[in-house]
């Protein structure tokens, strides 16, 4: 279900023991509502959705891969909701997004003084995700200084922001996401092997979906519905022959 760093305190692991007693009931009642925002029936996406209830159970990290646009924060999302963390907060952050000199600041929060435009306290993401999940888009951007900070965050449960003279203890769980090939930036000596181990915990693959046939159908559908409602139009629906026409498409994208 998850781990203890050593010294034990007493403190976490009465929390992750109120956490592994109330998962279950709430995976047993709600989890296929929450499931249903993966839209598909297709194998490869049944796959998934059986190994995301599992996978939401523990509190380990969890890697997700998948083409750009494939799900990859749909699926995070999921992954949170059926979670014992789900009434906690859920604090996303776009990896490659921000500019380098910033990440800092924004994972690890800062004391007002601490650098020039520090006007006050600055409260980081890692800190904000305390009692929830925190999900990091594009990891694999990261600037290596800032993954020796992140895995001293992850293996620690502690964090010092920016002038700080003591450090923060935070409880979250780390999710993490990518479209590149971390083991190839591993390799290159461009992606930490140590924070890459720490990560990649539990694996989750998002399907491209060209790999989903059978779910064209359902997504055209569920985009049609989404689109009428924020538009204020009566529902369209596809004629045969144009479901015809898009089942027989390559789709080289994917479902963004």
């Amino acid at each position: 279900f998850d781990f203890i760093n050593k010294p034990l305190d007493n403190g976490e692991l009465d929390q992750m023991i109120q956490r592994a007693i109330s998962g279950a009931p709430h995976l047993e009642s709600s989890g296929d509502s929450i499931l249903d925002a993966l839209v598909g029936v297709s194998e490869p996406i049944l796959a998934l959705k059986t190994r995301l209830s599992r996978i939401a159970r523990g509190q380990a990290p969890v890697f997700i891969q998948g083409e750009s646009g494939s799900g990859k924060e749909v699926v995070s999302g999921i992954i949170h909701k059926l979670s014992a963390r789900s009434n906690g907060p859920y604090v996303g952050i776009n990896c490659g997004a921000i500019p380098d000199e910033l990440i800092e600041s924004e994972l690890f929060g800062h004391k007002k003084g601490s650098f020039t435009g520090a006007t006050q306290d600055k409260t980081g993401l890692i800190q904000q995700a305390h009692g929830g999940t925190l999900f990091l888009d594009e990891v694999a951007e990261l600037p290596l200084n800032m993954q020796v900070k992140l895995l001293r965050a992850v293996q620690e449960k502690k964090i010092r922001p920016i002038g700080a003279d003591s450090e923060i203890s935070v409880d979250f769980r780390l999710i993490s996401a990518t479209h590149r090939n971390v083991e190839q930036m591993v390799q290159r000596e461009t992606f930490r092997q140590d924070l890459y181990f720490r990560l990649h915990v539990m694996d989750v693959f998002v399907p491209p979906l060209r790999d989903r046939g059978e779910d064209i159908i359902l997504l055209a559908d569920f985009f049609i519905k989404k689109i009428c409602s924020e538009w204020g139009m009566v529902n369209k629906k596809i004629s045969p022959e144009v479901k015809k026409w898009l089942v027989a498409q390559p789709f080289h994208g994917n479902v963004r």
